[in-house]
């Protein structure tokens, strides 16, 4: 199965993320779906954000030139919450790869973050 095909089935087909993207921890992009184009600086910036959040806290998260408020670390340490206005999202952190989802209302934050959290369990498990 190709990343893409991670993002389109696994996330977006859910109906309950309206974007993601499959990234390496040193930001090179593996998948996306349109409307999601964070850079590399972004992804490595929030990697370093899972470990120590303060900076994340102090300027916010940036994904694809927008600015999110960042809420909390998960409490696996795994992952980040953020959010702007009635949108936001999560990023998770696997063996290999960064997994971004937002959601958008109507999109119910705690679906979003199940599935997302969901393909990173699958992805920690076979060893991404």
């Amino acid at each position: 199965m190709s990343w893409q095909t991670y993002v389109d089935q696994q996330l977006l087909a859910t109906g309950h993320v309206a974007e993601a993207a499959l990234h390496g921890h040193d930001g090179s992009k593996w998948a996306t779906s349109p409307g999601l184009n964070a850079s590399a600086d972004e992804i490595k910036k929030i990697n370093q954000g899972i470990n120590d959040p303060s900076a994340l806290a102090a300027n916010g998260v940036h994904l694809g030139g927008m600015r999110y408020i960042f809420l909390r670390p998960l409490p696996e340490g795994n992952g980040i919450l953020f959010k702007k206005g009635t949108d936001g999202g999560l990023a998770i952190r696997t063996t290999q790869a960064i997994v971004v989802g937002i959601y958008k209302e109507p999109i119910q934050p705690g679906n979003c973050t199940n599935v997302v959290c969901k393909l990173g369990d699958y992805l920690r498990g076979v060893g991404y």
